[in-house]
C-alpha cells in the first residue's frame, strides 16, 4: 500500500466529510515526447492500472502511462486550506481548517495519533481556542479574523494554501478503490452526482461541467476540449 497526497478545494472537503463526494476525475497529462524514441507502443498497455496516450482519434499510437495517483487499496491524504499557529509546523501540534471553520490539536503521529478538538469557528467576530489574541505566544483566545490571508508566508498566523499541508495536519485519508480512464465529457449523470456537485435546479452533469471549467479551463484542459482523465474511485477511512 502507497500514500500520497491529493489537493480539494473547500467546497469539494466538504462533500468529502459529508460522504456525498466518492469520486474525482484529474488529467491525464500526455507524454507525447516519448514516442519520437519508439518506446510507445499500443501492446505495452497490458497493465489494468495505466494507459497509453492517443494523439488524436485516428492516430493509435500512445505511451505507457501508470496512474500517478496510485491504484486500488492505495491511500490519499487530503490536503485543503489550513492554518496553524504554532512555531513548527513540521510537527503536530494546533490547526484550525478553513473548509468548515474546525479547530483543535493534534496529539502523537502516525496511526496511533488523536484530534482534539476546541469546536468551530463562528465568523469573523466569533472566537475560537486555537490561536492566540493579538499575535501573543500563549495558548489562549484568538478571533477569527486574525486569521489573515495574504500571500504565504507573510504573516505568520495566515490561512495556508493546501499545497503547504504536512502529513499530520490532514484530517481525511481516502482509499481507492477503482482507477479508470475516460474522457471527462463521458462522465454519467450517477458519476457527475459521486464528484459532490449538488445542483439547485437542472442536472447534475451541467454544475459538474461548470466546476470542471472552473478549475481546469485556464489551465488549458476546458470541458470544450474533452480531455483525458483519471477518474479514482475512493472511500473516506476516518470517519
Amino acid at each position: 500500500m502507497t500514500e500520497r497526497p491529493i489537493l480539494f478545494s473547500g467546497p469539494m472537503v466538504r462533500a468529502i466529510l459529508r460522504n456525498e463526494k466518492t469520486q474525482t476525475r484529474r488529467v491525464v497529462k500526455p507524454v507525447r515526447g516519448f514516442e519520437r524514441h519508439n518506446i510507445c507502443r499500443p501492446d505495452m498497455a497490458a497493465d489494468p492500472w495505466a494507459v497509453w496516450w492517443h494523439g488524436d482519434e485516428t492516430d493509435r499510437v500512445g505511451c505507457l502511462q501508470e496512474c500517478h495517483y496510485g491504484k486500488p487499496g492505495d491511500h490519499l491524504w487530503v490536503r485543503e486550506k489550513w492554518a496553524s499557529p504554532d512555531e513548527d509546523k513540521s510537527k503536530p501540534g494546533r490547526v484550525a481548517y478553513d473548509a468548515d471553520g474546525l479547530c483543535g490539536c493534534w496529539i502523537g503521529s502516525g496511526e496511533d495519533r488523536d484530534f482534539i478538538a476546541h469546536g468551530r469557528i463562528l465568523g469573523a467576530s466569533g472566537y475560537h481556542e486555537c490561536f492566540p489574541e493579538n499575535g501573543s505566544t500563549t495558548f489562549g483566545l484568538g478571533k477569527y479574523s486574525d486569521i489573515r490571508s495574504g500571500e504565504y508566508p507573510s504573516y505568520r498566523y495566515g490561512w495556508r494554501p493546501s499545497i503547504f499541508m504536512p502529513r499530520w495536519a490532514s484530517r481525511t485519508t481516502l482509499e481507492i478503490t477503482d482507477v479508470r480512464v475516460e474522457r471527462v465529457q463521458d462522465i454519467s449523470e450517477e458519476d457527475a452526482w459521486a464528484e459532490g456537485v449538488r445542483p439547485e435546479s437542472g442536472f447534475a452533469i451541467a454544475a459538474y461541467t461548470k466546476l470542471w471549467d472552473k478549475i481546469n479551463a485556464k489551465r488549458g484542459y476546458g470541458w470544450d476540449l474533452n480531455p483525458w482523465v483519471w477518474v479514482l474511485e475512493f472511500k473516506r477511512l476516518n470517519v
